[in-house]
């Protein structure tokens, strides 16, 4: 008799644990399932890239964590290309790190040198008014001296007569 109880037990417990299994797997949410850097891996990058030892917001530091949340969610949309909420929020991470490097270059600019570099960012962001090309500003000169009508004050009678 004992030996059917102990069966029945065991069933029960493992029918109880596979109920419950899936219950905990989903609760105990990893971050690589929702995209986010791993927290050790986080402060290495804020350790990295801070300006002052409290440092964990600057604009650097930031822009640091967004460009590895970016590569993390690109590798994570070539294996799941339908995947659109992920794609909407790799969007979004990479608009946040574009207006921060704006903001930077626009502020600290051998900052944001420095920061492109040690990034290995593709692009240069290029904001108007900080380049050093300066345009040259070319005076308009009159093509021939007859059509320059107001330095020479002729009546119009005359002009016309020069173009026949």
């Amino acid at each position: 008799m004992p030996l059917i109880n102990d069966t029945i037990c065991y069933s029960l417990l493992i029918n109880a644990l596979l109920l419950v299994l899936p219950v905990t797997v989903k609760l105990g949410i990893t971050c690589r399932q929702i995209n986010m850097l791993d927290p050790r891996k986080k402060q290495a990058i804020i350790k990295k890239f801070k300006t002052h030892n409290d440092d964990t917001g600057s604009p650097q530091v930031q822009v640091a964590i967004l460009t590895e949340e970016i590569k993390e969610l690109s590798e994570h949309l070539k294996s799941h290309k339908k995947d659109f909420s992920s794609r909407r929020g790799l969007f979004r991470k990479v608009n946040q790190r574009r207006k921060l490097l704006q903001y930077l270059a626009k502020t600290e600019e051998k900052e944001y040198e420095k920061l492109v570099e040690k990034l290995k960012l593709k692009k240069k962001i290029e904001i108007p008014g900080l380049t050093d090309k300066k345009e040259e500003i070319v005076e308009k000169e009159p093509i021939d001296e007859e059509i320059n009508i107001e330095e020479k004050n002729l009546p119009i009678s005359q002009v016309i007569n020069n173009f026949k």
